[in-house]
């Protein structure tokens, strides 16, 4: 089973970890969050404007975007 996981409070979340530790038992995890909290931005998303996707080892032996 392929997981995608992503959030809008960054990278630093607490919760990220276990929550993509807990998704990789069920199968391949892909994991796409913010560096900075972006609660609340989804109404000023801008497609004109570009931004930059970096691959970061928040673990060890998870990778995310």
């Amino acid at each position: 089973m392929r997981i995608l996981v992503t959030n809008d409070d960054s990278i630093s979340a607490s919760q990220l970890l276990p929550l993509i530790r807990w998704c990789l038992k069920l199968g391949e995890v892909t994991t796409f969050v913010p560096k900075f909290e972006q609660s609340g931005k989804s109404h000023s998303f801008q497609i004109q404007h570009p931004f930059e996707v970096k691959q970061v080892a928040l673990a060890p032996d998870v990778t995310v975007w």
